[in-house]
């Protein structure tokens, strides 16, 4: 496989769905304009720099001011849906990039299983598709400063870390959960707080919620947005909108939908890797604050597939390693069967809950029973990168 061909497919992917989803009418900004929620506050702030929108939207600046800039300096030649498109399909597709350099190159996973589980994540439906029938959204771009952290973070680049959650956090401030995992790691590499690695860390992590406040204590006065976050009456409802819907069984199925049977594959991982390592094991803890952190973050948000995506580095790439521990005759022709059946699910060709079921438990026995754990000594770059503390 030439070592363009992956990027050049996953651009290939991106522009179906662009087509299958998109919307080319050219008053689609108008209309959404017109409406209510974050997308309207967003393309308001695009419209005008420090748009006095409800908060917490207001303090979230970067995504609106590359789609103004952006507009301004093509002369206006490109219309605002295709300025939204533009930098959604680029924040989208980087995101694809680095999630691939993360499998290929950080895990050593063969290459065509980093293909197709990174075309996974394009196929996931609130990663790729949600933002292309509504471009006029920030969290594309977040997706992208969670996947350069979370990279970041592997490689054991911890000032390119810091930099990548502070810049985020300016997009949305909910980058900031990040801000933790460096001094957890460090903790887990030396067991000692006086250990200098663990307050370089601590120090870290507090300068950066530091920045923010900071950069809140600058931009407040200039914007003067309305309410503050989650005292104001739309916190208040989506608040109570989010406590109401956790008490029903629908939740459950909203959250299970977002990865369907690769949510499996990414539990048994965490157990391989507990089994394997015991409970200092990175990718183990950063998988589980993670999970914690954005269950958190969803008592707080109205979308819970939404939320959820934010996972996606972790549950889909330990997924990945997840098939690539074990193996069978033919592996490679079961994993694009697997892509397909992933697809689908996500793209709602399986509409009732029990098909869905079905669907997900036949993957799941496929995996179990077919593919059989291999040696150690069959992949040593693997095993050796999820040993490292």
């Amino acid at each position: 496989m030439k070592k363009w061909l992956p990027y050049a497919l996953f651009g290939y992917f991106m522009l179906l769905g662009l087509i299958m989803y998109g919307s080319f009418g050219g008053e689609f900004h108008e209309y959404m304009l017109g409406g209510k929620g974050d997308a309207a506050n967003y393309i308001q702030m695009a419209d005008q720099a420090f748009a006095p929108v409800e908060n917490p939207f207001a303090l979230r600046i970067l995504s609106p001011f590359i789609v103004h800039a952006i507009k301004k300096n093509s002369n206006h030649l490109l219309g605002w849906d295709a300025t939204w498109y533009l930098v959604t399909f680029g924040a989208i597709y980087l995101s694809a990039v680095v999630f691939y350099k993360l499998l290929r190159r950080h895990l050593k996973l063969a290459r065509s299983t980093s293909v197709i589980f990174t075309l996974m994540l394009l196929h996931t439906y609130c990663y790729t598709q949600f933002h292309f029938q509504e471009p006029f959204r920030i969290d594309p771009m977040n997706n992208l400063f969670w996947m350069l952290a979370i990279y970041a973070l592997f490689a054991d680049r911890f000032a390119a870390f810091c930099i990548i959650v502070a810049i985020g956090s300016i997009n949305k401030e909910v980058i900031l959960l990040l801000a933790p995992l460096y001094p957890i790691i460090a903790f887990a590499r030396t067991t000692k707080l006086r250990d200098g690695q663990v307050i370089r860390s601590v120090f870290a992590m507090l300068s950066l919620f530091a920045f923010y406040f900071l950069y809140r204590m600058i931009v407040t006065p200039i914007i003067t947005p309305e309410g503050n976050g989650m005292f104001t009456a739309y916190g208040q409802s989506g608040l109570r909108t989010v406590l109401d819907s956790m008490e029903h069984q629908k939740e459950f199925h909203i959250i299970f939908s977002v990865f369907h049977f690769l949510w499996l594959f990414f539990a048994f991982m965490l157990y391989e890797l507990h089994k394997r390592y015991g409970w200092k094991n990175r990718y183990l803890l950063v998988s589980l604050y993670l999970l914690a952190a954005v269950l958190f973050g969803r008592l707080f948000a109205r979308d819970a597939n939404r939320v959820f995506a934010m996972l996606a580095p972790m549950v889909i790439g330990l997924s990945a390693v997840f098939c690539t521990i074990r193996s069978t005759k033919h592996a490679v022709e079961w994993l694009i069967l697997m892509l397909l059946i992933y697809a689908g699910l996500e793209m709602a060709w399986f509409k009732s809950v029990g098909s869905q079921v079905a669907m997900t438990a036949a993957v799941t026995a496929s995996i179990l029973l077919l593919f059989k754990p291999l040696a150690d000594s069959d992949n040593p770059e693997l095993l050796e990168e999820l040993e490292r503390v």
